[in-house]
């Protein structure tokens, strides 16, 4: 079993909206929704109170999420629509609706053309890579990962250069299932030179486990363990069992090839 386990995890990007998910509404959202108005702010109050819900309560998160697409066309906000877009998009991919979750991905992503709105097109383009990975359509994720990384190569800004990241992190993770080691190793390494400046640890975890598989199949086992044990260093400082259990099932496995 541990000879033929790939560590891998697929970090791939999701709206905005998923960075800070809770259980329950905010008493405070509450009560500003008792008095919501049909404007911008309306949107993203809207938008504010689905991703408190999303992860507990998705249905009720696309009913909130449909309010703020509604206030948006009503304005003729193609920025705030395409946001909208965005997180109904990302909400039915969480209720296992991906057909649907594709399909509003790909509205927001036009939109996002449309204003050039280079931001938001790198978060469509890695969502809807998410979704095609996952329903095994690995050569379409790569086209669109491929297309973001065009795209966000020579990002500045912080916001681009955290998706820049999470693009190579999702490159790596797709050629590394795909046994394309060379590819990987080289967008696990790029992963690695963004992820400190971005503070970006998952992903920073997640390419040296996956870098540790790509060279354990190319037989570079000295330089394997030494990226599974920075891997569990970083992983035993940021408190992540996942992480932690991921690099000893690596230094298991590297044991036995030694072996």
């Amino acid at each position: 079993f541990i000879r033929n386990c790939l560590c891998l995890f697929i970090l791939l990007a999701n709206c905005e909206s998923l960075y800070s998910q809770t259980n329950t509404v905010p008493d405070s959202l509450l009560q500003l929704l008792k008095n919501v108005k049909q404007d911008s702010a309306g949107v993203e109050l809207y938008l504010s109170a689905g991703a408190s819900v999303e992860t507990s309560n998705v249905f009720l998160a696309i009913t909130y999420y449909s309010q703020a697409i509604q206030i948006s066309r009503k304005l003729n906000n193609k920025r705030a629509l395409a946001k909208s877009f965005i997180y109904y998009g990302s909400a039915m991919n969480v209720a296992q609706k991906n057909d649907s979750g594709f399909y509003y991905n790909q509205q927001a992503l036009q939109i996002a053309k449309e204003i050039k709105d280079t931001l938001y097109i790198g978060i469509c383009l890695v969502n809807a890579a998410a979704v095609l990975q996952q329903t095994g359509k690995s050569d379409e994720a790569i086209e669109y990962l491929l297309e973001g990384q065009k795209l966000l190569e020579n990002a500045k800004e912080f916001k681009l250069k955290n998706y820049q990241t999470q693009v190579y992190s999702s490159l790596q993770t797709i050629y590394t299932s795909r046994e394309e080691h060379d590819k990987a190793i080289v967008f696990g390494k790029k992963v690695l030179s963004l992820a400190d400046e971005v503070g970006d640890n998952s992903s920073k975890c997640a390419a040296l486990l996956n870098l540790s598989v790509s060279l354990r199949e190319k037989k570079q086992i000295a330089e394997a363990k030494k990226y599974t044990a920075q891997a569990k260093q970083l992983a035993t400082e940021m408190n992540d069992t996942r992480f932690v259990a991921a690099a000893i099932l690596c230094e298991a496995t590297l044991l036995e090839k030694e072996g």
